[in-house]
């Protein structure tokens, strides 16, 4: 069990680090997790934006809620945001979603920031994602920020940034999107292209949300989704229950004709046989997102 000297004159920075760290290595241990709620709240004042995102962060990453930490540390960030640089506002709202702690004065605060970042160009593709798979989780859309967040990452994919965009950022962004039943052709048909691009490194998680996105929103492109079932086909034994519901959804319920028909029972034949549908041991909901 991990420990931390509470007689030690602990630095913001140190702290913080600490807390990322052992975050980041999937230490989960509460009582050092309790530790360091106690001293985050003792030196929250002295906390600059960096720490008080990484605060936030690794409690998020080891799904453990501290409510009076996350309340001052929420509080602390609003004053402080117009400092905070685009991972930092992005990793922010994202700690906060994954651990569904609504707080709407800072969401509010950091979707004002961050449309002046978006605004600049500043904000990479995982920070858009990140912001966009937070905001998703929220109460009610924010839609001008959706729109922001869809021009600029239709413009870093077509402008080709530099950066590696994995599967995981492009399953993301569109779920966000689908999840709010929000259509944005330009930016459905730029990760459209990216997704065909890099299906080969969709996990089986990727290749359901993009499958069920596209469904959700009525968008009928099936050469991604028949690029999507084949790559599910070579990963059957990778896919959850969940997983599997969705992607068999989302396949079935392609309006295909023809050839495209043909294709289509195919793949419905070949999904069928993934360990998790031959187990035959289906909970209620994944039954319920078949017949939907």
């Amino acid at each position: 069990m991990a420990t931390l000297d509470q007689h030690k004159a602990w630095k913001p920075q140190e702290l913080s680090s600490t807390a990322w760290a052992f975050a980041t290595l999937a230490c989960s241990d509460e009582p050092l997790s309790q530790a360091v709620a106690s001293l985050a709240m003792f030196l929250s004042q002295e906390f600059g934006p960096q720490s008080l995102a990484n605060i936030a962060w690794a409690f998020a990453r080891q799904a453990f809620i501290v409510e009076p930490l996350l309340e001052v540390l929420a509080a602390r960030s609003v004053l402080k945001l117009k400092a905070f640089n685009t991972q930092e506002l992005a990793n922010t709202a994202w700690a906060y979603a994954a651990l569904a702690v609504v707080h709407a004065p800072l969401f509010t605060a950091i979707s004002c920031h961050a449309h002046d970042r978006i605004a600049c160009g500043d904000m990479q593709f995982l920070d858009l994602t990140n912001l966009s798979w937070a905001f998703a989780r929220q109460p009610m859309p924010d839609r001008p920020l959706f729109n922001a967040v869809a021009q600029a990452a239709v413009a870093r994919i077509r402008q080709g940034s530099g950066e590696t965009i994995t599967g995981l950022e492009l399953s993301n962004l569109v779920w966000s999107f689908a999840s709010f039943a929000f259509l944005n052709t330009p930016l459905m048909a730029v990760v459209s292209a990216e997704s065909l691009a890099r299906i080969g490194d969709f996990g089986a998680q990727n290749l359901a949300m993009t499958a069920w996105s596209w469904s959700a929103l009525g968008v009928h492109d099936w050469p991604l989704l028949a690029a999507v079932a084949s790559a599910a086909c070579r990963k059957l034994g990778d896919f959850s229950e969940m997983e599997m519901a969705s992607l068999l959804w989302s396949t079935a319920s392609f309006p295909a004709n023809g050839l495209q028909k043909e294709q289509q029972q195919d793949f419905l034949a070949r999904l069928a046989t993934a360990p998790v549908v031959m187990s035959g041991d289906w909970t209620g909901h994944s039954l319920c997102q078949l017949a939907n």
